[in-house]
Parts: C-alpha cells; sequence; structure tokens
C-alpha cells in the first residue's frame, strides 16, 4: 500500500455482529476514606480464611508496596487488590481477566469478596468516596477491517476524506464521555476502535464511575452495579454501534 490510498477503500456494506461479542475483561473497584486497612499477616490470613470458606481459594500472593494481591488459578481467573491508594485512601479491586465463567459467577465472587472485606478491614468510619467498574468487548466485523465498519457505515464519512493524511490508516475509534447530570449520577465512558492486533474486530470498553461518597452498607453492592453496567452497554452501546437509535434500550445510570 503506497502513497495517500487509504487502507480500506472502497465500496463498503459490512457491520458489527453482535452476536459475537466476547468479554475481554470485568472488574469493579472501590475506594475508602479514612483506609484503616493495615496490611499485615493476621489480616492477610484472616481475609484469605473468609474467602477459601466460601470456596474461593488463591494460588498466589504478592505484596507490592501498601498493597496485597491475591491471584487464583489461570482456569478460572481472578484477581483482587487490598491496600492503600493513597494517603487515607484505601482501596479494594476485584477483577477477572480473559474471564472464562459466566456473569453470574463473577457477580457472586464479587459479593463474596466484599463480605469478606468488611469482616476483616471494617471501620464504622469509613466511607466509599468512590466507585468505578470496567467491562472490555470484542466484537467481529462483517468486512476485513473494523474502522472501516465505523468510518464509512456508523460515522456515514467517505474513505477518500482520508487521502489528506499521505498514509495508510491501521485503525482508529471513537471515544464518548458522558460526565454525571440530573437524573444520571454516573460518569460514563465509552471507547469504540478497531483492534489493532486483528483489524477485523471492534474494541468496546465501558468505564462507569458512581463519583460521590456512600457508607459501606449503602455502596457495597457489586451484583447490582456490574449488572447496571452490563445492561447499558447491551440495551444502549451495541445499538447505538449499529445505528439502531430507534431501539434504544433503557439501561440505568441512576444508581
Amino acid at each position: 500500500m503506497q502513497g495517500s490510498q487509504v487502507v480500506f477503500a472502497g465500496a463498503f456494506e459490512g457491520e458489527m455482529l453482535p452476536d459475537t461479542g466476547r468479554v475481554l475483561h470485568i472488574g469493579i473497584n472501590f475506594l475508602l476514606a479514612p483506609a484503616a486497612l493495615p496490611i499485615d499477616t493476621q489480616h492477610e490470613l484472616e481475609f484469605r480464611r473468609l474467602l477459601a470458606d466460601n470456596q474461593l481459594e488463591f494460588e498466589r500472593t504478592e505484596k507490592v508496596g501498601q498493597f496485597v494481591k491475591l491471584f487464583a488459578s489461570r482456569a478460572e481467573p481472578l484477581e483482587i487488590q487490598v491496600g492503600q491508594a493513597g494517603p487515607q485512601v484505601g482501596q479494594l479491586l476485584i477483577l477477572t481477566p480473559q474471564p472464562t465463567q459466566p456473569f453470574e459467577i463473577f457477580y457472586q465472587q464479587t459479593e463474596t469478596v466484599c463480605h469478606a472485606f468488611q469482616s476483616v478491614w471494617r471501620s464504622q468510619e469509613q466511607q466509599i468516596i468512590g466507585r468505578d467498574a470496567c467491562i472490555r468487548y470484542l466484537y467481529q466485523s462483517a468486512d476485513n477491517h473494523a474502522f472501516r465498519f465505523l468510518w464509512e457505515r456508523r460515522l456515514r464519512q467517505d474513505a477518500n476524506d482520508m487521502r489528506i493524511l499521505g498514509r495508510p490508516v491501521l485503525g482508529g475509534g471513537l471515544r464518548l464521555v458522558m460526565p454525571p447530570s440530573e437524573g444520571h449520577r454516573t460518569q460514563v465512558e465509552v471507547k469504540i476502535e478497531s483492534f489493532l492486533r486483528d483489524s477485523s474486530m471492534l474494541f468496546v470498553e465501558l468505564q462507569f464511575a458512581w463519583p460521590f461518597p456512600v457508607t459501606p452498607e449503602e455502596g457495597f453492592r457489586p451484583r447490582e452495579l456490574l449488572i447496571e453496567m452490563r445492561e447499558y452497554c447491551e440495551a444502549n452501546v451495541v445499538p447505538f454501534v449499529l445505528g439502531n437509535s430507534g431501539q434504544q434500550g433503557g439501561g440505568r445510570t441512576d444508581a
């Protein structure tokens, strides 16, 4: 490919294939103040014991600075990070990279971890000052170039417009940021872009943030928060990518 020829020049009739969605990552994060998280052997062993009592076994533990990190088996990947994220700010992070289990299993795991965390590091003065979650998908495109789908089909742009760049286009995408507003207390960020390692795949990342303080009793609701994020992706983001604005769902963004 030479000169200003665009990598996806030519007629195009492809689309994203929504039924091909594969989850690459899902996680949820909590920030607490005051920290009140002594990361010592006694607390770590008690935390692991409570998790094991609920069939959550971890084969590897790492201590990095003010954090302890727990890693489950590769067959059923699960990672937990507990520690001090900053001055007087504690953190609980739960994620599964390359998940192999149904969503329901991860929901149950996060609930178990949160209950164990509260039992070991409970403080009457603590507040959850921030909550956020992330999910990443890969979708197959009907075309051999996912950015071609985004540019020509979704954005209705002419491939020839890119000739002015003078170089072939390997990939690209969209980034949308929706701040909290009246009736919607969450901040939502969506990335939709071609997957550079395989240009036929479309990468979709959704990040939810609940940037307001709540008590631990109110705020540790990982199942509800994760379901809210997932439903918004399926009911709102996927139809947006496909250009089906008339089929927009009712994903909630007001927890």
